[in-house]
């Protein structure tokens, strides 16, 4: 949906410029020979959900596991030391990515977990679930990061494709109503495929997913600039997989047709249909 015609054309930037500006020799044997240098470095920066590694999206800047490298795999921990330097000292504007969908998080660590609990409140108020362990699910945590860099730059994209449940289900009203607050511009393609609630074409006919799993999936472009008009624009895609992968790599953002409309409390609904589900659901308890 958000094309790029080559690897080239979209690079991560910080406010010095872009993050890989230089070629990189990322043959094993190389990056073990080598002293570690510009030429030596792993064409990665921030990135990564293991816990404890150097160069983990959801830790905040730390030596520590630089240090245990340094003897054993120096490239490695050069490239440790840059992502600590740009993660302690450096601004984002762009932000991608496909994070892992993992209910289960091992990523347990002070510093994001602070930022989630974020999200278990609606205006001050505690979503009083029985149960909010959706919320500890990587995907969420790595919305949360983007979020929180952004908001530090004020100003900024971010674009992951990730798992669809936080469009509508109720436990993440928080992590919704908090999006839209902290983002003028928020773009959702929901690409459906869901195999657990056996999801169907609005025609009958089968809704594959893009990937090989059970949750459906959606892509969001989320934009943040003062001045911005704010809007929320959602599209639907449904169908087999290969006819998807078709119609995301020959259209654009512009060439989408968006439904905009107003998320509304108490559940801040970021799917259109949901909302008309949910008001009428409403009246009827009334």
């Amino acid at each position: 949906m958000f094309r790029m015609r080559s690897c080239q054309d979209l690079r991560l930037r910080v406010d010095d410029g872009p993050l890989h500006d230089c070629p990189y020799e990322t043959r094993p044997e190389a990056l073990r020979d080598q002293h570690p240098s510009r030429s030596a470095r792993l064409p990665i920066q921030i990135r990564g959900s293991r816990p404890h590694l150097p160069y983990n999206s959801l830790e905040p800047a730390s030596d520590l596991g630089q240090r245990d490298l340094v003897g054993i795999f120096p490239a490695l921990a050069h490239e440790a030391q840059s992502v600590n330097n740009v993660k302690g000292h450096k601004c984002f504007t762009v932000i991608i990515g496909n994070p892992p969908y993992a209910g289960h998080s091992s990523n347990t660590g002070d510093w994001i977990s602070q930022l989630v609990d974020d999200y278990y409140f609606v205006d001050g108020k505690p979503l009083g679930e029985r149960t909010s362990k959706w919320l500890q699910d990587d995907y969420v945590k790595f919305i949360r990061f983007g979020q929180y860099s952004l908001t530090q730059t004020k100003t900024g994209v971010m674009s992951y494709i990730t798992n669809h449940g936080y469009l509508d289900n109720p436990t993440f009203r928080g992590m919704r109503l908090s999006l839209i607050r902290s983002f003028q511009m928020l773009h959702l393609l929901d690409l459906h495929g869901n195999l657990k609630k056996k999801e169907r074409s609005p025609d009958g006919t089968k809704d594959e997913n893009v990937f090989d799993i059970q949750p459906g999936v959606t892509v969001c472009l989320l934009a943040k600039r003062q001045g911005l008009p704010e809007r929320v624009c959602h599209a639907d895609l449904f169908g087999f997989r290969e006819i998807k992968y078709k119609i995301l790599e020959g259209s654009s953002i512009t060439q989408t047709i968006w439904r905009t409309f107003t998320p509304s409390p108490p559940f801040f609904l970021l799917s259109p249909k949901m909302m008309t589900c949910a008001k009428n659901l409403t009246s009827t308890k009334r």
